[in-house]
Formats: C-alpha cells, sequence, structure tokens
C-alpha cells in the first residue's frame, strides 16, 4: 500500500501545526483534519484511516483520552494505531499506552524527521 492509498487522520485543534503536519505527510497519504475532539470519532468512523495522529489537549468537550477510548472501544477503529502527539509531560505516557496508543510522542521533544520515522513504524505491520 503505497501514496495516496493510505489514509492519516490529524487531530489537531492549531491550526497551524495541522497545517504544517498535512504538509509533512500529504505525498505519502490521503489526508483528512480534525480540530474538534467532539467531531472526530465520527470522523475516524467514515474516513477509516489508516493510521491516526492524536493530539491530547483539544477544543471542546472531548479530550485525547475521551477519543483514545472510545476509538479503542469500537471494533471499526479498534484496530488502528493512534499516535498520540502532544505537549504533555511525559509522565503521563504510561497512561495512554495503556488504553492502547501505539505510541506517545512529546511534540517539543520530537523532531518532524522522528514523527514521520514513528508513523511509518506504526503503518508498515499494517500493510501486510
Amino acid at each position: 500500500m503505497e501514496g495516496k492509498n493510505r489514509k492519516l487522520l490529524i487531530i489537531e485543534d492549531d491550526e497551524a501545526l495541522g497545517y504544517e503536519l498535512q504538509k509533512l505527510f500529504e505525498g505519502d497519504f490521503e489526508i483528512e483534519r480534525c480540530v474538534e475532539g467532539m467531531n472526530a470519532v465520527s470522523h475516524a468512523n467514515t474516513f477509516n484511516p489508516n493510521i491516526i495522529l492524536l493530539d491530547i489537549i483539544l477544543l471542546g468537550v472531548f479530550d485525547g483520552m475521551a477519543i483514545l477510548k472510545s476509538l479503542k472501544s469500537v471494533k471499526k477503529t479498534h484496530d488502528i494505531p493512534v499516535v498520540i502527539y502532544t505537549n504533555l509531560p511525559d509522565d503521563k505516557s504510561a497512561e495512554y499506552l495503556s488504553f492502547g496508543a501505539a505510541e506517545y510522542l512529546d511534540k517539543s521533544k520530537t523532531s518532524f524527521d522522528q514523527l514521520r520515522e514513528v508513523i511509518f513504524r506504526n503503518i508498515e505491520p499494517k500493510q501486510k
């Protein structure tokens, strides 16, 4: 599975960062962005992404943990890898990983090159 056959859902409420993330992956994925937590789960159900990049602190009533729990509780989205990409400290990582996140990345410590590596590492096994 290559290029536009792969789908990435970016759940990020910072418009500028969301745009930069979209540019980072646009040649490799069909991309949809969601800026509000309330719409994220329904977006995942209709878009059917191969992988999800999820911020934790989002606009609206649903935060990243609520979204992660919801995604992992539904058969259709349960097996989609979710990479947490947040400004929250690393001491929260164990909690998110225990609820099914594939990886937990601190935005301030993760370069875009490292982020690309993580995304591809987590999607490749799903394509065999």
